[in-house]
């Protein structure tokens, strides 16, 4: 009995894996009456999480969306802007160089990778994680939070993702960004209080994300898993 249930916690978090990140992208869905819940995104929330003085000194502000394809000057984005400690999400590494519309893609997608996250840590419903995920990725999160609302589970633990890449095809309106996430501190926690991971599959994990320009906002299409352990 104890271990069905182990390879069942194990499978979800086989799949919450391959979904490699929990964020990106829009304002909407209900805001949660809980105080651990995701605040709706807006270029002044990344802002005002951050240190003032430092993101005066090492950050350019930088419009997100549409906006920032409008925007030529130099810019630059912190791994702390884009990092949450009050739900234990933290982003290690991002690439260099840049473009105003690379940041607009990166923090997009920082803000899918939150929504995500927290979702399946207070398993409060779907609603944000439904603005962020549209097509194959939708579908293979539903079935995770599926998996894990069954038996009354929900996540726990920290998240930690370094990002390798950030592709956009300006003609097709799409864009891939490649990560190295790590779950090694991941734990799937039953109804009453038990963890019940199973970690023989956890661990670092290279997964590629793609994301599609809806409107002003970049929103994940599909993740795929490249790699297992090695990065």
């Amino acid at each position: 009995m104890g271990s069905a249930r182990n390879r069942a916690a194990g499978g979800v978090l086989a799949a919450f894996l391959a979904l490699a990140a929990v964020g990106a992208c829009s304002s909407g869905g209900q805001q949660a009456s809980d105080p651990t819940t995701l605040a709706q995104y807006t270029p002044q929330t990344t802002a005002q999480a951050s240190d003032p003085a430092s993101s005066e000194s090492s950050t350019t502000d930088t419009p997100s969306g549409a906006d920032a394809t409008a925007t030529s000057s130099s810019t630059s984005i912190t791994t702390e802007e884009l990092s949450r400690p009050d739900i234990s999400y933290t982003i290690t590494a991002l690439p260099t160089d840049l473009t105003p519309e690379q940041i607009s893609v990166l923090r997009d997608f920082a803000y899918y990778d939150q929504v995500t996250w927290e979702t399946l840590r207070t398993m409060n419903g779907m609603d944000e994680a439904q603005t962020v995920l549209t097509g194959q990725a939708l579908e293979s999160y539903t079935r995770s939070y599926g998996n894990l609302e069954g038996p009354g589970q929900h996540l726990e633990g920290a998240y930690t993702v370094d990002v390798t890449y950030v592709e956009i095809s300006p003609e097709t309106g799409t864009a891939v960004v490649g990560t190295c996430s790590d779950r090694t501190a991941v734990k799937t926690i039953s109804a009453d209080g038990q963890d019940v991971s199973e970690h023989n599959g956890l661990g670092r994990l290279v997964a590629v994300m793609d994301m599609a320009k809806e409107g002003d906002r970049w929103i994940v299409t599909n993740v795929r898993n490249e790699e297992h352990g090695s990065c």
